[in-house]
Order: structure tokens, then C-alpha cells, then sequence
């Protein structure tokens, strides 16, 4: 009887541990939740809705938090990183990425440290570490100087203009027309319609190179002019950064007339795409300059009112940006905490109700047992054993439950 008593009570607490178990959620149903959070956190990156991306990746986060999901972090951390640089919360994202760091990054594919590289340069740029920046796409060059499968490729395409704005924005002319020179040969090997896009953002940068830095209006004309062409070759709206190239060079030539005709075309593109970023404010400040030019007071007042007026909006959208971020950190974090106070709410309570029936069991027992005094003492005995081997097994099963879970 006693065994079978025994028997019980550790069957019952086996039955409650797989329960346990069972409560969460399986690793495929986890990582199917997940995956389906980070489609939806690069659906926003494409969107340009860096806040809605950060919100799906910190969901993604709890749920594998919580699921002890720890496969899915990095990439999870990936996410995250790259969502905080975009929002200019470079603390917060170069943090996520040294978390990687703590994680099996060694078993993660070339491309996986390459996107790495690429946003913890893309931070230290922001943060005015031009040197820190410049060092982390030289370790992507390293790192992807042999591969050719296409997505390391245009990784390293990327890297190479990123070390092209680097020297671009140092003003070294050669070193930049040279790793520009890189990305373009790497663009080759890809269908034009991949890569035009690209490879017209780099005609319409070396355009600005002859402009502004080696004052040539005729060589910087003929980079905008490809790169026009290229553009609408392939349908794309997005033409105003070489109207405005254009534009300069007429300005630089003395041609006003010429500067406004393009300046204007560049301002019905923002207007015909519904732009809301920082060309739009170029082109009221060369509007305003080139109405200045030509001695048209009221022109030149009403653009300069609407670029005072636009760089007012940014900062308050950026302060609302910002105050979101820091409240969708906060509110995450507070769930997390949430999450792991019910969990553990749940397992006292388990345990009680574990606790409580051995004891009814064993009571019931006790009871039951109608024999002689010599005999009873014998049983008691046992009992004794019994609840005391009951008692540290269920400790030992709340201290695993507890590590699980902590």
C-alpha cells in the first residue's frame, strides 16, 4: 500500500511538472510568433516607420524572452539595433548589439556580421567618430572581400559607399571617386533594374563631388544627367535630388533662370510623391537663395517662412518621435516584469495544490490503516519517510521550475 501510495504522489508531481512544461508555448508555436513579429518589423523598415519596426522587434523580444527562445535573440537584437540607429538612439542600439556579441555570433552566417558592422558604423558616424565608423566597414571589406553569393555582395556594395561618404565627407575627392569605383564594378554583376537605384544615387553623388568640391559645373552635369536618365528609364518618382544637382550647377554658372526652372521641378517631384523628409526643406532654402538672386523680395520671403517653418515641425516630430521610443521601452519592460511575476504566481500555486493533496493522500492513508499498535508503529514510520521524500522532492522540482524560469 505504501508503495503504491508512493507511486502516486510522484506520478501526480510528474503529471504537474509536464503540465508545467506544457503551459508554455511549444518552440515551434514560438518561433512561428516570432517569425511573424519580425516580417512585420522589416515590413515597417521598408516603410521607413522606424518607431513601428523597433515595436514589432520588442514584441518579438518578450515572446522569446518568455519562451526561453534564446536562438531567436540575435536576430531578434538585430532588429532592434538597427530600428534604435534609424530612431538616433545610438546607445540603446549599439547595447543590443554588444548583446549579440554574448550569443552564439560565431555560428551566424557572414552576412549576419555584416549587417553588424554596417549598423555599429552607421552609429559611430552619428556619433561623430568618423575613425570608429570608417574602421567597422574596413572589417567588412575583410570579411566579404571573396564571397559571391548576392546578398554578401551587396553588403559589400554598401560598404564600399560607405567608405566613399567617408572620404566625401573629408573632402578627399580621389579616395571617394575610388571606392564609388568599387561599388559600381560589384553593381555590375546584377541586372540593371536591381540596381538602378543605386548606381543613379552614385552618378548623383559624383555629380556632387565635381560640384562642391572641385567646382566643375560641366563634369557634376553630365553625373545628374545619367542619373536622370537612369531614373526615368526604370519609372522612378524620385527625381528631385537631381533636379536640385542641376539646379546648382546652373546657379554656379550665373544661369538663375535656369537654377529656378530645375529647383521648381525638383519642388512638384516632393510635392507629386508626398515627401515629408529633409529634401523638401533643401528645396525651400535654394528657392529662397535663387528668388534672392533674382531680386524677387516676396518669393524669397514666403520660402524662407517655409523653411523656418518646416525645420520647427522636425524638431517637434523628432521630440514626439523620441518620447514614443522611450515610452515603448518602458511599457515593454513593464510587461516583461509582468510576465515573469504571473509565471511565478502560477507556480506557487502549483505547488501548493501539489503539496496539499500528497498531504490529504498521506492523511487519508493514515486513516485507513486499522492495524495492530507494533505494526502501526512501523507504518508510521514509513509515513514519516514518505512525507519527508515528498517534501524534498517537491523542492528540488520548485528549485528546477524556478531556474527554468528565471
Amino acid at each position: 500500500m505504501i508503495l503504491k501510495k508512493n507511486f502516486s504522489v510522484k506520478a501526480l508531481l510528474l503529471f504537474v511538472f509536464i503540465l508545467c512544461i506544457s503551459c508554455s508555448d511549444s518552440p515551434n508555436e514560438s518561433d512561428k510568433k516570432i517569425d511573424a513579429l519580425l516580417v512585420k518589423s522589416k515590413k515597417e523598415f521598408d516603410d521607413l516607420d522606424y518607431l513601428g519596426m523597433v515595436k514589432y522587434a520588442k514584441e518579438a523580444e518578450t515572446v522569446a524572452l518568455t519562451t526561453k527562445n534564446t536562438q531567436k535573440l540575435p536576430y531578434i537584437y538585430l532588429e532592434l539595433a538597427d530600428g534604435f540607429a534609424c530612431l538616433e538612439f545610438q546607445k540603446e542600439s549599439i547595447t543590443y548589439l554588444n548583446k549579440i556579441m554574448t550569443l552564439d555570433f560565431d555560428k551566424k552566417p557572414k552576412e549576419f556580421e555584416a549587417r553588424m558592422n554596417h549598423i555599429y558604423s552607421w552609429n559611430y558616424l552619428e556619433l561623430g567618430l568618423g575613425k570608429q565608423a570608417l574602421d567597422y566597414n574596413r572589417k567588412n571589406v575583410l570579411l566579404l572581400k571573396n564571397i559571391e553569393d548576392k546578398a554578401g555582395l551587396k553588403y559589400l556594395a554598401q560598404t564600399y559607399e560607405n567608405i566613399a561618404f567617408h572620404y566625401y565627407s573629408q573632402e578627399i575627392t580621389d579616395s571617394s571617386f575610388y571606392y564609388f569605383n568599387k561599388q559600381e564594378e560589384i553593381l555590375r554583376k546584377f541586372p540593371e533594374k536591381e540596381t538602378f537605384i543605386s548606381k543613379a544615387t552614385i552618378y548623383s553623388l559624383k555629380g556632387y563631388l565635381f560640384l562642391e568640391q572641385k567646382k566643375q559645373p560641366d563634369s557634376a552635369r553630365s553625373y545628374f544627367q545619367k542619373a536622370l536618365v537612369l531614373r526615368k528609364k526604370h519609372n522612378d518618382r524620385y527625381l528631385d535630388r537631381e533636379y536640385l544637382g542641376l539646379g546648382e550647377c546652373s546657379f554656379l554658372e550665373g544661369d538663375y533662370k535656369k537654377a529656378l526652372e530645375y529647383y521648381l521641378k525638383a519642388e512638384k517631384n516632393v510635392k507629386e510623391k508626398n515627401a515629408e523628409f529633409n529634401e523638401n526643406n533643401d528645396i525651400n532654402q535654394v528657392l529662397t537663395k535663387v528668388y534672392e538672386a533674382l531680386n524677387d523680395t516676396e518669393k524669397q520671403t514666403y520660402y524662407l517662412k517655409k523653411y523656418k517653418q518646416f525645420n520647427d515641425s522636425v524638431k517637434v516630430t523628432q521630440k514626439q518621435s523620441t518620447d514614443e521610443a522611450v515610452s515603448v521601452m518602458m511599457d515593454r519592460k513593464a510587461e516583461e516584469n509582468s510576465g515573469l511575476r504571473k509565471s511565478y504566481t502560477t507556480l506557487l500555486i502549483i505547488i501548493c495544490i501539489v503539496l496539499s493533496v500528497s498531504g490529504i493522500l498521506i492523511f487519508v492513508y493514515f486513516r485507513r490503516s486499522q492495524v495492530s499498535s507494533n505494526y502501526h508503529r512501523l507504518i508510521s514510520i514509513e509515513i514519516n519517510k514518505q512525507i519527508a521524500v515528498n517534501v524534498l522532492f517537491t523542492a528540488i522540482f520548485f528549485v528546477f521550475v524556478f531556474f527554468i524560469n528565471s
